[in-house]
C-alpha cells in the first residue's frame, strides 16, 4: 500500500527520492508520522544499536533548555562510553551557562580522552553540531581539528538523548530533537527522523537506513512535536 500525505515529497515518476532525511517533512512508511522534533523529559532515550569507534561521524541538530542529569546540570544529547575516562564518544552540554558542554573523544588514559568545547547554546535555540571528517563544527560554527590517530575500541551502543557505559545508563537529558545522521566512515548507518508511530501513539525515532521504528528505551514518554510540514 502507497499513501500519499500533505507531508510527503515524491519525484515526477512517483517514486521515492532517494535522499535520506534532510530534517524536514520527508516520507515514512504506511503507519508512521513525521514530526518536527521529539521532545525528552530527563527520563528517556533511544538506543542506536551502533557501537561507536574512531571512525563513526554524525550530525545532529536539537535544542536544550534544561539537560538533567544526577546534578542537574548536565545532560548527554548522544553517548557512549567503556567506563568512566576510557573510550568515550559522548556530546555533553552543561546547562549552568547559557552557553557550554563538550564532545568527549578518545582512548584508555586520561592523556588521550580529551574534552572538546563544542559551544552547545542552553537557552533553547536550535542548533546543528556535527562531527565529519574529524572536524567538529560546534553550536556558534566554530571548527575543531580532532586528532585521526585516536583508536576507540568501545563495546556500548551509543544512546541519543542519554550515555552508556559497562555499568549504567544515565545524564539524561531534557532535548527536543529534530534529526540525528550517523556513519561509520563514508558510510551513511543511520538516518533518523521523529515520528509518531499511528497505531498506539508511541513517539520515536524511524530511520531511513535501517527501516526501523526505534522507541523509547527508558521511562515515561517522550513528547511529540507538531507534525512535519513539506
Amino acid at each position: 500500500e502507497i499513501r500519499i500525505s500533505d507531508v510527503a515529497r515524491w519525484t515526477e515518476d512517483f517514486t521515492p527520492p532517494d535522499k535520506p532525511y534532510s530534517g524536514s517533512a520527508g516520507i515514512l512508511p504506511v503507519g508512521y508520522t513525521p514530526l518536527q522534533y521529539i521532545e525528552s523529559t530527563g527520563s528517556q532515550y533511544i538506543d542506536t544499536e551502533l557501537i561507536p569507534n574512531q571512525d563513526t561521524e554524525f550530525e545532529v541538530k536539537f535544542s536544550t533548555t534544561n539537560a538533567l542529569s544526577a546534578g542537574g546540570s548536565f545532560g548527554t544529547i548522544l553517548g557512549s562510553r567503556e567506563s568512566y575516562q576510557s573510550q568515550g564518544y559522548q556530546l555533553t552540554t552543561y546547562t549552568m551557562y547559557t552557553t557550554g558542554g563538550h564532545f568527549m573523544y578518545g582512548s584508555n588514559s586520561n592523556a588521550d580522552l580529551v574534552r572538546y568545547e563544542a559551544n552547545i547554546n542552553n537557552t533553547g535555540v536550535a542548533q546543528t553540531i556535527s562531527l565529519r571528517n574529524h572536524k567538529l563544527t560546534t553550536g556558534n560554527g566554530d571548527i575543531v581539528n580532532l586528532p585521526t590517530d585516536v583508536t576507540i575500541n568501545s563495546s556500548q551502543a551509543l544512546l541519543l538523548f542519554g550515555l552508556r557505559d559497562r555499568t549504567f545508563v544515565g545524564e539524561f537529558s531534557s532535548t527536543k530533537m529534530y534529526f540525528c545522521k550517523l556513519w561509520n566512515g563514508e558510510n551513511m548507518v543511520r538516518s533518523f527522523v521523529p515520528a509518531l508511530r499511528d497505531e498506539d501513539g508511541a513517539v520515536g525515532m524511524y530511520c531511513m537506513i535501517t527501516n526501523k521504528f526505534y522507541s523509547n528505551s527508558g521511562t515515561g514518554d517522550f513528547v511529540a512535536g507538531p507534525e512535519a510540514e513539506a
